[in-house]
């Protein structure tokens, strides 16, 4: 399992699971997922992932920083919903 594949899995499971998103895009360094319960994801956690910078929410969306790599985590994410 590469380390991609390995952060989109640990992103869906504490955003609350593929059924929580409600659409996901990303920018040059984010990832923008509009989640159906805010509550259900766990900040904390991904905050303290060394693989993402950090975590806010911003424009109704969760913004997660995690760099130039995002594309990839994106496309893995995306192959794993």
């Amino acid at each position: 399992m590469s380390s991609y594949e390995k952060l989109a899995s640990f992103i869906i499971e504490k955003v609350g699971g593929e059924d929580n998103i409600e659409n996901i895009s990303h920018c040059m360094t984010r990832l923008r997922i509009k989640l159906y319960d805010d509550a259900k994801a766990d900040r904390n956690a991904l905050d303290a992932n060394k693989d993402i910078i950090s975590s806010q929410i911003a424009e109704g969306k969760l913004q997660v920083i995690i760099g130039t790599q995002v594309g990839d985590v994106y496309e893995e994410i995306i192959r794993q919903t």
